[in-house]
């Protein structure tokens, strides 16, 4: 991955402080607990925050400074590799999460089937999801450029749904749990969270998420339903009456189709930039929105978790 001012930035302050934090530890022979054993000891809760604030006070002096917006393309680059991959990529992981997959009882390439969507909890490998459902905008623009990148063009298979287990979709994944280090564990448990929703829907892990244990075979079982409304009510009760829209009579500026859950999601992201003053890099957004940073991201998020559309 090429150097940017992000990745620069990284190394001068974090690498350099791990660096200065590992001989200011060997030249104490005296300290024979791991390092870890800070977030982990109450009694070390003083160490914790002084540990904490060490590494937080260029951070935040860094993105104070900086103009996120102008620097948006080089977060997302960033970020997009801030968790384990779908699928190997040379130089950056030669690991991914993807082990195995089959369609209708037989191995494909995952690449056929997957591809790499942001969510509201960093990256995920979205199946049969249809991206184009965004609008043109620089977030859609970064996402498909990120895809070129990676290898991710291979021609996604046609599926025709078949009744029955074995004609269903068979996923082996592998979290790497033994290459994860401490200080990249941030979830209560361990577990992979699965998403169900519509192929428009932007992916909202944390509302709707189902936790999967490790170590365990699962399986999923899902049916449609089409909800069909006579064409009449378009022209004899007005939307404020029938509590719905249909397909023509909304336009959203973040998404080409409307749906209520992508309707309802634009609304709360609006609603909450209105407040913050930014939007998560994650997230769809205006072309003329702002960036938040790492603290108001998470503050985003809460309060989007909030929002009541009603």
């Amino acid at each position: 991955m090429p150097s940017t001012p992000i990745t620069s930035f990284l190394k001068d302050h974090c690498i350099k402080d791990e660096s200065t934090t590992r001989k200011k530890r060997n030249s104490n022979p005296s300290r024979e607990t791991p390092l870890f054993d800070i977030f982990l000891n109450p009694s070390e809760s003083q160490n914790k925050e002084a540990m904490e604030e060490l590494v937080h006070a260029p951070l935040k002096s860094y993105f104070e400074s900086v103009n996120l917006t102008q620097v948006y393309p080089d977060i997302f680059q960033l970020l997009w590799f801030s968790q384990l991959p779908c699928f190997s990529i040379p130089d950056i992981s030669p690991d991914g999460m993807l082990s195995l997959c089959s369609w209708e009882g037989k191995t494909v390439d995952c690449r056929e089937l997957f591809q790499t969507v942001p969510t509201d909890s960093g990256m995920c490998c979205a199946f049969n999801m249809d991206t184009t459902a965004l609008r043109d905008s620089v977030y859609k623009e970064l996402i498909e450029e990120m895809k070129k990148e990676n290898s991710e063009t291979k021609k996604k298979r046609e599926f025709k749904v078949k009744a029955g287990k074995k004609n269903g979709l068979t996923v082996m994944l592998d979290n790497h749990y033994n290459k994860v280090t401490f200080g990249s564990v941030f979830d209560d448990a361990h577990g992979m969270q699965v998403f169900v929703g519509e192929q428009e829907e932007f992916p909202m892990l944390k509302e709707r998420g189902k936790m999967l244990a490790p170590g365990h075979e699962h399986f999923l079982e899902i049916s449609g339903y089409i909800v069909d409304a006579d064409l009449k009510l378009e022209s004899t009760l007005l939307p404020s009456a029938r509590k719905c829209f249909f397909g023509d009579e909304s336009k959203l500026e973040y998404f080409s189709k409307y749906t209520f859950n992508t309707c309802k999601l634009e609304c709360g992201i609006k609603h909450v930039e209105e407040k913050i003053g930014c939007v998560p890099w994650f997230f769809p957004q205006g072309n003329s929105s702002h960036v938040c940073d790492p603290w108001k991201a998470a503050e985003f998020r809460n309060q989007l978790e909030m929002f009541d559309p009603e």
